[in-house]
């Protein structure tokens, strides 16, 4: 009889947990304060690319303007806006995106207008495919 795998969930980190050719990873909450640029996800990919969910929530949310961004070594390659019409509402954005193979990967968040502090997540869960 073939031995499972068992997945262990670490909680939040900045980093990408994989399994078989899952991936995921969590950031947990942080905070955009006035001006604030927090780097939510930071990881490089493997020997495989990934086809990758991106999404985005606050735990709280005023009225203040935030940005989501996805970087590909250096590059921004997607990028979301969160305006002030929302108001507080957990889950708000998803971007799906192709991370090469070997790449460094940053998931950044940035208070764009205002000052209030916005407590933030990030999640992601993809699929690896060799390359």
């Amino acid at each position: 009889m073939a031995k499972k795998q068992i997945a262990t969930f670490l909680g939040p980190q900045k980093g990408l947990s994989t399994l078989a050719d899952h991936a995921y990873a969590f950031s947990g909450a942080f905070t955009l304060g006035a001006s604030g640029v927090v780097t939510a996800l930071d990881f490089t990919t493997g020997k495989s690319y990934i086809r990758a969910d991106i999404q985005s929530g606050f735990v709280n949310r005023s009225n203040d303007d935030n940005r989501l961004s996805v970087k590909i070594n250096g590059e921004t390659i997607s990028s979301m806006q969160f305006s002030n019409t929302f108001g507080e509402y957990p889950g708000l954005g998803w971007m799906n995106v192709m991370l090469p193979p070997n790449s460094h990967i940053e998931i950044i968040g940035t208070k764009v207008n205002g000052t209030t502090d916005d407590s933030m997540v990030v999640w992601l869960t993809g699929r690896k495919y060799d390359a």
